[in-house]
């Protein structure tokens, strides 16, 4: 069959155009994403690990969890406290405080309370409350180091007035005892009214024990029993024991010597031997 030249011109167009769009096709482009973008989109350790070495803290956190679930990499705690310890050399305050709380408790790592010290120390200059909170008890209680209490008074100021009120039972006693500094027993009263008023029922019984024993505050004994009562309820042996002083000697007017066995006998079993003996002489 003899095709003529206008068909076979139609048909050699339609086959070119057919091919033309593959023969000038273009490759992909390349992946211009920087090493953090892919860390972060891609959950990629080789990536993470690039862009950690570049100094993202973002991309050296995400690599610390790769290391702490074995995702991508082997589970290794001490390789996840050496990116901590890489973030907070890189100001990252949770870096700092995360490595801390890692060798304070020999997590991953050695227990190494002097590095913990440090590394808490560097997290409160950054403003982490946590870390000040413990720091001040690693000062206070000479861990990691020499005792600083006067450092662990300041710092419980600091903490209490940021209402952070766990701090406040011990600065309130730090206050009455003068431990760190002066004896300061309108600022105790009112630091553990604080820290009562917070339901720390540990406040409540020290600020009982001011009020039945009249230091820094006129003696009250009605107020002691109410304050001893919040904090028997919270399982204070000494309060159960003061209250009990109270009925048994009928301080405030209603002596109930079975009232008064009870909370002896409540006090003995959290662990006060002397309420124990006393319970006893209560027939």
């Amino acid at each position: 069959m003899v095709r003529s030249p206008l068909r076979l011109l139609s048909i050699l167009l339609a086959f070119v155009g057919l091919v033309a769009p593959l023969a000038c096709s273009t490759p992909p482009p390349a992946d211009e994403r920087s090493d953090e973008q892919k860390c972060a989109q891609d959950d990629a350790a080789d990536s993470c690990r690039a862009a950690c070495d570049k100094g993202s803290v973002t991309s050296c956190r995400f690599l610390a969890g790769f290391y702490q679930v074995g995702k991508g990499v082997e589970y290794d705690l001490a390789r996840m406290v050496a990116l901590f310890e890489k973030m907070c050399a890189l100001k990252d305050v949770q870096g700092c405080e995360d490595a801390a709380k890692h060798y304070d408790m020999a997590d991953g790592v050695a227990l190494d309370q002097a590095k913990a010290r440090e590394l808490f120390a560097k997290a409160c200059v950054g403003q982490s409350v946590t870390a000040c909170e413990r720091l001040g008890r690693m000062y206070a209680e000479g861990q990691g180091g020499g005792q600083d209490l006067k450092k662990a008074r300041g710092l419980y100021e600091k903490l209490c007035t940021l209402e952070v009120r766990g701090v406040c039972v011990e600065l309130g006693v730090m206050y009455r005892d003068g431990t760190g500094g002066e004896v300061d027993m309108t600022h105790a009263t009112a630091t553990l009214q604080a820290a009562c008023d917070a339901h720390y029922v540990d406040g409540c019984a020290e600020l009982g024990m001011q009020f039945f024993g009249g230091a820094g505050t006129e003696r009250d004994y009605n107020k002691a029993r109410d304050l001893f009562k919040l904090a028997c309820d919270g399982d204070i042996a000494t309060a159960c024991d003061g209250l009990a002083v109270i009925y048994e000697q009928n301080l405030t007017g209603e002596q109930a010597l079975v009232r008064a066995k009870t909370y002896y006998e409540k006090a003995c079993k959290l662990g006060l031997t002397r309420s124990c003996e006393r319970a006893k002489t209560i027939e």
